[in-house]
């Protein structure tokens, strides 16, 4: 279980379904930190989150090289804004 700064800071996350701190849903991308066994470490939100993805059934594909990095660049000479915010927050 990854804790959710974003969501309840100093909270862990849970397994109940309403739950939607540290969670891994389908077309989620993630780094892989390290395998141990059937075990995939991932980093999820600052830090490693264990997904079960045996090498002979993976749960957990690589994503093709060509999808990987992709950079987006605007268009024209006008400035685009950014929106977002730093986490965690004080």
């Amino acid at each position: 279980m990854v804790e959710d700064q974003g969501l309840r800071p100093g909270v862990p996350s849970t397994r109940f379904v309403a739950d939607i701190g540290a969670r891994a849903v389908a077309g989620h991308q993630f780094r892989v930190a390290e395998r141990r066994g059937d075990w995939l470490g991932v980093w999820n939100l600052g830090d490693i989150g264990w997904l079960h993805s045996p090498p002979d059934d993976p749960k957990v594909v690589p994503v093709p090289p060509q999808e990987q990095s992709q950079v987006v660049v605007p268009r024209g000479k006008d400035p685009i804004p950014v929106y977002g915010e730093a986490l965690p927050d004080p």
